[in-house]
């Protein structure tokens, strides 16, 4: 065990060179922030399971071998009391274009040829269809189904859609194709299918819909950006074209899908650290400052906790490379353990100083008396996290050994850091003290104003 006296000689060190200490902190803050700034956020919950789990091992492969069926969902919005004509036509130039890039392996927007479709489907369509599908289309080859089909025909032919829908009518006189074609827009989720058209709409007819096939997983966020800056710029170029053409401003545009869903978590995770860090710092501070009612103490618990923290993600940066959402709370947790030993050491150096004893001596009697228990409280609270690193769940794992480590690093800096800051803070209060007044009797004044 660390004795008292090495922890005194740390605290002399820093009191007689603060200096270095301040650059050699500085560099190593550096160099930290640069590492931490590679780091990257996994999003991808089977990260956080065993890895050697069986179970998992098998979902994994099977992925690989057939392909998730993770899309991303792009939807045109259709204004109300437009037409759906030359919006269809802004939705096959955005096909073409996003077909082309090589981020998206499929685009699948409509089903071509429905009216060949039907007649391939319709008549072996009995085959796929369960009991309610059956009992349906039992019901409408009755005589009451038969007449109130006549009475739909009969007004449908009135209406403006007449010219379209007439081949299907013919294909299709009696509507099994509403039953039975059910089976195959079930395959596609929420959505429909225009059967004269073949394009995939929303069910309230205002949304034209497009499904997009990326060749990456969700949870690659580097990919998943850059796949949306390049939809963006495609859209973009797509829309423009468009209004040139019909004259009219670019459709609004909808994504859905994990892919979004997957840069949002990581927004997210990146968002919730910082409000974590922010409201756990501006809570300590607060409570420090009514603890010891000095603006100046501040400094001495911000500094020393803000390099412990950079250092930490620094070696996040090297020794992790991604964090899960497992780690975000570390932040505030390493904040909340850090505090207790810049209270118990500066209050130490506080109550050394009011029973009169110099500078140097306080911050020897600071770092060889409470230093002591400050290390043994560091180094126990790092191996109760650090007991977390056995585990078999990469996520508690990661949040263990950043913690423990956050830990370590948090208690060097104040064990160094803290004493250069109060060496630092008498010394400049000493220069003060002993830097000569000028007083304008000094150039002959006294005279001046006794005349």
């Amino acid at each position: 065990m660390t004795g008292p006296g090495f922890l005194r000689r740390i605290a002399l060190f820093a009191r007689d060179h603060y200096r270095a200490v301040f650059v050699g902190f500085a560099l190593a803050a550096v160099l930290s922030l640069v590492s931490a700034s590679r780091i990257r956020f996994d999003t991808d919950v089977l990260n956080l399971l065993p890895q050697d789990d069986p179970v998992l091992q098998t979902f994994r492969r099977t992925l690989e071998e057939f392909g998730s069926f993770d899309n991303l969902l792009i939807g045109v919005r259709i204004p109300e009391g437009a037409t759906a004509d030359p919006y269809q036509e802004y939705v096959e130039d955005l096909a073409g274009e996003l077909g082309q890039l090589e981020s998206i392996a499929q685009i699948d927007y409509r089903i071509d040829q429905p009216r060949e479709l039907l007649h391939q489907f319709l008549p072996r369509a009995m085959l796929f269809l369960d009991a309610d599908g059956r009992e349906r289309v039992a019901r409408r080859l009755t005589e009451e189904g038969i007449e109130e089909r006549a009475v739909e025909l009969k007004r449908l032919l009135s209406t403006p859609q007449a010219m379209a829908i007439k081949d299907l009518v013919k294909l299709d006189p009696l509507g099994l194709s509403s039953i039975l074609l059910q089976e195959v827009e079930s395959t596609r989720g929420n959505l429909e299918v225009e059967w004269t058209s073949g394009y995939y709409l929303s069910r309230d007819h205002r949304m034209l819909l497009l499904l997009a096939k990326p060749v990456h997983r969700p949870q690659n966020l580097r990919q998943d950006y850059l796949m949306m800056k390049a939809i963006d710029q495609r859209v973009a170029e797509v829309g423009q074209r468009w209004s040139e053409r019909v004259g009219q401003p670019p459709p609004e545009m909808v994504y859905g899908g994990t892919y979004l869903t997957a840069l949002d978590d990581a927004r997210f995770i990146q968002a919730d650290m910082v409000q974590n860090v922010a409201s756990s710092v501006i809570g300590v501070l607060i409570l420090f400052y009514f603890a010891f009612r000095r603006p100046s103490a501040l400094l001495y618990a911000l500094l020393p906790l803000g390099c412990g923290l950079i250092l930490t993600f620094g070696f996040a940066g090297v020794a992790l490379g991604s964090l899960s959402q497992a780690t975000s709370i570390v932040a505030a947790l390493l904040i909340g353990l850090g505090i207790d030993f810049v209270i118990v050491s500066y209050g130490r150096y506080v109550e050394e100083r009011r029973r009169g004893s110099d500078p140097a001596e306080a911050l020897a009697q600071m770092s060889g008396s409470s230093g002591r228990a400050v290390l043994v409280g560091a180094l126990t609270t790092a191996a109760t996290f650090g007991a977390f690193m056995v585990t078999d769940f990469p996520g508690l794992r990661q949040m263990g050994l950043l913690t423990a480590a956050g830990i370590l690093l948090c208690v060097v800096a104040v064990l160094l850091l803290l004493p250069a800051l109060l060496a630092w803070s008498e010394d400049r209060h000493s220069r003060r003290a002993s830097r000569p007044n000028l007083y304008l009797h000094s150039f002959g004044t006294e005279s001046v104003i006794r005349a």
